[in-house]
């Protein structure tokens, strides 16, 4: 991470918690000016300084440095790859298992929907058998 990016993140964050260049320094203890130097990137940031805006803006170190708050699991520990790894993997399972039930259940509706276009198939022979019983016997009554 270069002290460019570092120290756009520094002015954007001192300027969504609209913060002058006073309000920090005097929170971290400094001159404005020594301040308005390490804005500017005349003045390389050491840690001592990263930590102290940090607190001033109340947030980590690493979300001062990176733009965004790192991840942390349960016990505030910085996450890493494996951790990541076994998220990951742990996600992909659930979606597969999901897709699996999904296709499933997807099946036994087509199933199910096969099954009940045969019932209505058969209903609507029965009701034309007894159409044609009905028009014979109206028949047989008018001879």
């Amino acid at each position: 991470m270069d002290n460019n990016t570092v120290k756009e993140h520094i002015i954007r964050r001192r300027k969504s918690l609209k913060l002058s260049q006073q309000d920090v320094a005097d929170k971290i203890g400094m001159s404005r000016t020594a301040y308005r130097n390490i804005e500017k990137g005349d003045t390389k940031l050491l840690s001592d300084n990263i930590v102290k805006i940090a607190e001033a803006f109340g947030i980590g170190m690493e979300e001062l440095v990176l733009g965004y708050a790192a991840d942390r699991d349960e016990e505030g520990n910085l996450r890493d790859g494996n951790s990541y790894r076994r998220m990951y993997e742990d996600l992909k399972e659930r979606y597969d298992s999901a897709i699996l039930g999904h296709a499933e259940e997807v099946a036994r509706l087509g199933n199910e929907i096969a099954t009940l276009k045969d019932y209505i198939a058969m209903q609507k022979d029965l009701i034309n058998t007894k159409d044609e019983i009905i028009s014979m016997l109206r028949k047989i009554n008018k001879d």
